[in-house]
């Protein structure tokens, strides 16, 4: 689950169940020093509320017109580009994803409102082009059609400190090892939503040894968070980005 403060509504981090992306309110450590302190926080906080609730309920009808005018404003409260990402739009979009698997909305229902998603994060101000050479590779795994969850992930590692690039769609596996032969990547991370994608991701990295490639390689994505599967000793597991971060940090 996202744990969101509820006062001055900045991500706090992840907490189990982390294949859940609801929101858990809670306090962060700084604002629950304020309110042992005396202060009103609900009262210094209200423009960032009626914010937020302005968001929430813009990204409900998938109002793409006012999604670069909403990100602006949420970067001008102070709120950093990771926040926007890993607390509204990635939460946003697994609550449409949950609505459509239980039949509560229609697929153009989400499909308008992935666009509004994918809107949303292109909003976000642009980085600097990657620097050679690339610490890590992001490649979807074989058959995953979950395009954002890689860009949301090369944007969060890129922010903090990791020299990464995703490439999405999923490609040919002749194409991941030409980019990966190319490249020579420290890493190569594969983003895998479906458990039948395993076996597909295990079999590409032998073709990638096979090849040549002599890195590490990383798992994540919705089939990890929900664990059960037969990850073999080849590939490292992280289940959210900052576990990513913290593996490929330790061991430059």
């Amino acid at each position: 689950m996202i744990n969101w403060c509820c006062y001055c509504q900045r991500l706090i981090g992840e907490t189990e169940p982390l294949h859940d992306f609801a929101l858990s309110h809670g306090i962060c450590r700084a604002c629950q020093q304020r309110l042992l302190a005396g202060e009103n926080l609900k009262d210094v906080h209200q423009s960032t509320i009626d914010f937020f609730a302005r968001l929430f309920r813009q990204a409900r009808v998938g109002d793409r017109a006012t999604c670069a005018e909403l990100v602006s404003a949420g970067l001008s409260l102070g709120y950093g580009p990771t926040d926007l990402l890993m607390g509204v739009i990635q939460p946003a979009l697994w609550a449409i994803g949950k609505s459509w698997e239980e039949g509560e909305v229609s697929v153009a229902d989400e499909h308008r409102f992935t666009e509004w998603c994918r809107t949303a994060f292109s909003s976000l101000p642009s980085l600097p082009a990657e620097a050679a050479p690339l610490e890590l590779l992001i490649f979807q795994a074989p058959g995953n059609r979950h395009e954002l969850g890689p860009l949301f992930a090369e944007r969060v590692l890129r922010e903090a400190g990791v020299n990464c690039r995703a490439f999405v769609p999923d490609l040919p596996a002749a194409e991941v090892l030409a980019l990966t032969r190319r490249h020579a990547p420290r890493w190569v991370g594969f983003s895998c939503a479906l458990p039948q994608a395993v076996a597909p991701t295990r079999e590409l990295l032998a073709a990638l040894r096979a090849d040549g490639y002599r890195g590490r390689a990383l798992i994540s994505g919705q089939a990890v968070r929900r664990g059960g599967s037969d990850w073999g000793t080849e590939l490292v597991v992280c289940r959210t980005v900052d576990e990513a971060r913290t593996i490929i940090c330790d061991a430059r």
